[in-house]
């Protein structure tokens, strides 16, 4: 448009002299447009202040040039544009006041409204865009292309931003990168952040090296650091600034420091063709000890089925209500789940002064409890290692009750129609001696007391009649008293000690 004004300026000035005129002078001759000045070359020259300014003319393949003689390498084109400038070089400026107060500063480029209006002595920006870099003074290698694009800030160097109003609020903050509608626009001295979408990374103002993809990510909380959000409404669960967390997917809300969070509450199915792969290097761990609870902590656990309150979940998380949220709370609400609760658990480690890192227990209020249950599998292998053993000591105990079942029917076997003697005892219940009465055994009956599991005791010679046997050393419990005599079957009797 500007250029169109200049050419009609131009034709209704020529048209004004007479066709033999090559000169247009000021009173004093400084200040001219003059043609054909050698020969018949074609050129209209611009001079001012004894010096010309500006040469128009076409090349040699009809191209029409504007060739601009300006202190410094500079151009400026509107009014006020580099009005102040004295030794900034390499400048260009095309619009209302575009590098109005630049000074010193070189190698700049503002195009638009007061683009770079207030720049005095940054260097290396680009601007574009109505009052993009506005009140930039001494920052420098920015680059803002979009209405209001980096339009507060002052000192702030390295900034890139695309977009209306991206990084709108930035003062001081260096390094950053906002693409897209107000990204980054109430950031004012965060660095090393960097925004993608509409209103991405939002909420921040003075965190750091943060990463925001997706539109209305981050908009809840101002000082994040090193943070990360991918997918539409990725954020915190409240304005209280996280560090070094990352949150995945549309809706996927962080609520304490280190730490990961994949989906929204209305994911119902995270997964791949392969497992999860825990690193577990023994060169970097120490203070290793075989100390974990089995059976004793596994049989305090108490498995359950449930339905998760999806609505309570969104309301703890700050999640807005939508139609896609709405029906995904819905659906994943019907579904019924198998585990355990985490306070329990906890609870049951606890009791045992078990540390278990089974349980993520919340770092603040904000945060919810939560269970890794592929550690449970130490314990329960701890449990399976200490049922197998008292497996093993029963199948011990269980042979050796075999054994002395054979001893006993082989006897039987070989005394067939053999009588067995007549064994009378008390008390039983007994408390230290027990009274055994033997009949038809002769004088040389033999007289064993076996334990429950049937290995043997004691063994003392008896004959017919009443003879003691001291018990007093023995546990509470059951046991057995045989009575044996050559060429007949013994005889077995249960006695319990009290």
């Amino acid at each position: 448009m500007k250029t169109t004004f200049f050419y009609s300026f131009l034709f209704m000035l020529l048209a004004f002299s007479s066709t033999a005129q090559t000169t247009i002078n000021d009173t004093d001759g400084d200040t001219y447009v003059r043609t054909e000045q050698v020969g018949d070359e074609d050129k209209i020259r611009f001079g001012t202040a004894g010096t010309q300014r500006l040469m128009i003319y076409n090349n040699a393949n009809n191209i029409s040039l504007f060739d601009v003689n300006n202190s410094y390498a500079g151009v400026f084109f509107g009014q006020g544009a580099g009005t102040n400038n004295t030794s900034g070089g390499a400048n260009t400026g095309i619009g209302y006041y575009a590098l109005g107060a630049n000074t010193t500063g070189y190698r700049n480029t503002a195009v638009g409204f007061s683009s770079m209006g207030s720049n005095t002595s940054g260097n290396f920006n680009t601007a574009v865009g109505q009052y993009s870099l506005g009140y930039n003074t001494t920052g420098s290698h920015n680059v803002a292309i979009g209405q209001y694009a980096l339009l507060n800030s002052l000192t702030g160097g390295t900034n890139t931003a695309l977009g209306y109003a991206a990084l709108y609020a930035n003062t001081s903050g260096t390094s950053n990168i906002a693409t897209g509608y107000f990204t980054l626009g109430k950031n004012t001295t965060g660095v090393l952040n960097a925004g993608y979408g509409y209103y991405a990374l939002n909420g921040n103002t003075t965190g750091s090296f943060n990463v925001g993809m997706g539109a209305l990510t981050a908009a809840n909380a101002a000082t994040n650091s090193q943070c990360s959000f991918l997918g539409y409404g990725a954020d915190n669960n409240n304005s209280t600034g996280r560090t070094n967390s990352t949150a995945l997917g549309a809706g996927a809300r962080i609520t304490a420091n280190n730490q990961v969070r994949i989906g929204s509450t209305v994911v119902s199915s995270i997964g791949g063709y392969a497992n999860w792969t825990n690193v577990s290097d023994a060169r970097y761990k120490t203070d290793v000890k075989e100390n974990v609870p089995g059976l004793e902590f596994i049989l305090k656990l108490r498995p359950v089925t449930y339905h998760l309150d999806i609505n309570g979940l969104n309301k703890k998380m700050n999640m807005k209500s939508d139609e896609i949220l709405e029906a995904g709370t819905r659906e994943k609400e019907t579904v019924l789940y198998t585990g355990f609760l985490a306070q329990e658990v906890e609870d049951a480690a606890l009791g045992l002064g078990y540390d278990f890192s089974g349980v993520d227990v919340p770092q603040n209020e904000e945060s919810l409890y939560g269970l890794r249950y592929a550690e449970f599998v130490v314990p329960m292998t701890k449990a399976i290692q200490e049922q197998q053993a008292q497996i093993e000591a029963q199948q011990a105990e269980i042979e050796e009750l075999k054994a002395l079942v054979s001893q006993l029917v082989s006897a039987q076997t070989r005394g067939v129609g053999a009588a067995s003697p007549s064994v009378s005892i008390w008390p039983n219940p007994v408390g230290s001696q027990v009274q055994v009465e033997i009949s038809g055994a002769g004088e040389n009956a033999r007289i064993t007391l076996h334990a429950e599991d049937g290995s043997l005791l004691q063994e003392i010679q008896g004959k017919d009649g009443q003879q003691a046997i001291d018990m007093s050393n023995w546990p509470a419990g059951m046991y057995y008293i045989q009575v044996a005599a050559d060429g007949m079957l013994p005889t077995i009797k249960p006695v319990v000690k009290q």
